[in-house]
């Protein structure tokens, strides 16, 4: 069952009993009052305040159920925030391909996350000037991002990145790298 279901049963239960305690309390009161005996009307308000505190709990959590989105927004407070630190200080020692599969570890546990293919894009294009790779990091957090302001903050920082690198001489930028044939057997 699901929990707005659990919560609504117990609210039910409990206001079934409240109300038998309420009722009780107050036929006794008002039988004490109109009577004219005090010490009865005691017993007659302790029964009162027994349904009340009866209902306090379920109350509670019905105005926690639907107010609570307030205080804790989404699931995405449930784990722990990503830990940039560590590609982070892979770069700073120079060790950019650790740095990378760093990022791509944090990639795979937050989905969500515009930062790590942004690090993975930063790497691949400054430090290991790899312009290839840092364009299919791109298009994978394209594919992998779901939301469009995501994606558009990739490809801001994408277009930002790729300006700060020098653009490469005429001959470098056109030169085709060919693999070599395999030989025929005869």
């Amino acid at each position: 069952m699901s929990e707005s279901g659990d919560i609504g049963q117990k609210f039910l239960w409990r206001l079934l009993i409240a109300l038998l305690f309420a009722m009780a309390g107050g036929f006794i009161l008002w039988f004490a009052l109109t009577r004219g005996i005090v010490l009865l009307a005691m017993p007659g308000l302790a029964l009162l305040l027994i349904a009340v505190f009866i209902m306090v709990g379920p109350i509670a959590e019905a105005f926690a159920a639907l107010f609570g989105f307030s205080i804790y927004p989404t699931d995405y407070f449930n784990k722990a925030p990503p830990a940039y630190s560590i590609p982070e200080a892979l770069i700073k020692r120079k060790h950019y391909h650790e740095a990378l599969a760093a990022y791509e570890k944090i990639a795979a546990e937050y989905p969500e996350e515009v930062q790590p293919y942004v690090g993975m894009i930063e790497v691949a294009l400054i430090h290991l000037d790899d312009r290839p790779l840092g364009s299919l990091i791109y298009y994978k957090g394209m594919d992998t991002l779901k939301k469009p302001e995501d994606r558009e903050a990739l490809g801001r920082l994408y277009k930002a990145i790729h300006s700060r690198i020098e653009p490469k001489p005429p001959w470098e930028r056109d030169r085709i790298i060919q693999l070599p044939k395999q030989a025929k057997r005869p």
